[in-house]
């Protein structure tokens, strides 16, 4: 894998990572419209900003993102930092991605949730196809 770089995908450049260094795309990976790639965050400054706050300095937090061979992000999904996307998957469109996701698996909502299997769903595809 390499970063922001794999081969054979798509990507709907409107939205480019803060840290580009710190997100992994794998080879054959759709990127729809509008998906957010979150590798980090702006927690600390809730504290650190805080003229009041009199503890100790709170870290700038951000992590990788690996997104693994044959995966599609769905328009407006969000994928947030300390994330693996496992191979064969699907993100389904406007999904916040907060824990890894397996291989094979489909997620959707807010946080995103199994709903599914990119294997079952090949089965009803070719199926559909089929029957054309």
């Amino acid at each position: 894998m390499s970063n922001l770089a794999g081969g054979g995908g798509y990507w709907h450049p409107n939205w480019i990572p803060s840290y580009p260094e710190l997100v992994s795309v794998g080879n054959n990976v759709t990127v729809a419209a509008d998906v957010g790639f979150y590798e980090h965050d702006e927690i600390n400054r809730l504290w650190n900003g805080d003229s009041e706050y009199k503890g100790e300095y709170v870290p700038y937090k951000k992590g990788k993102i690996i997104i693994e061979d044959n995966v599609v992000l769905g328009a407006r999904s969000i994928i947030l930092y300390d994330v693996t996307i496992g191979h064969h998957s699907l993100v389904a469109s406007g999904s916040v991605v907060t824990k890894d996701v397996l291989p094979y698996t489909i997620v959707g909502g807010n946080p995103a949730k199994i709903i599914g299997s990119t294997n079952e769903l090949l089965k009803k595809r070719t199926k559909l196809e089929n029957k054309q």
